[in-house]
């Protein structure tokens, strides 16, 4: 009688996956995905703050046109250039330069308990300290703002 062997895989088939999978695993490190498996949870925030991927996000008891107002005077006294200011009563968005003409770019957006969510990213990949710095100075200017908005 004949015994029936079953072949699962052959040498080429072996070879086209280990290809395979070098191939993926090059293209995840070369893409940067790797990051994310490796470090993707490290942007846990602290006192209401997080930083992740190259972007500070904030909560403010603000609303977005209050923020806008705080933003340009947190950038003017920080002395970074204003490029422009655009908004509405549920978001805004700042543009701004370095001295090191990096973009600075400030987003603020409603919440629906009336609180706005800001968004600060310096860069291509950020800038950590100097995005806390512009957060640290609009929350500074803030309270001025809305005392400024509740006379008008």
């Amino acid at each position: 009688m004949k015994k029936e062997t079953t072949k699962r895989f052959g040498l080429k088939t072996a070879i086209m996956i280990a290809a395979g999978v070098l191939l993926g695993s090059q293209v995840m490190l070369s893409s940067g995905c790797a990051l994310l498996l490796i470090g993707g949870a490290a942007g846990a925030g602290i006192a209401g703050t997080a930083y992740y991927m190259g972007e500070l996000q904030g909560e403010v008891d603000a609303k977005p046109a209050e923020i806008k107002e705080a933003s340009t005077k947190a950038l003017e006294k920080l002395k970074l250039k204003l490029i422009s200011a655009t908004g509405d009563e549920l978001s805004t968005k700042i543009t701004a330069r370095t001295a090191q003409d990096d973009e600075v770019k400030i987003l603020a957006k409603l919440q629906k308990d009336g609180k706005s969510k800001v968004y600060i990213r310096v860069g291509s990949f950020g800038d950590r300290t100097m995005s806390e710095n512009i957060f640290s100075e609009i929350k500074k200017v803030l309270p001025e703002v809305q005392k400024e908005a509740k006379k008008k």
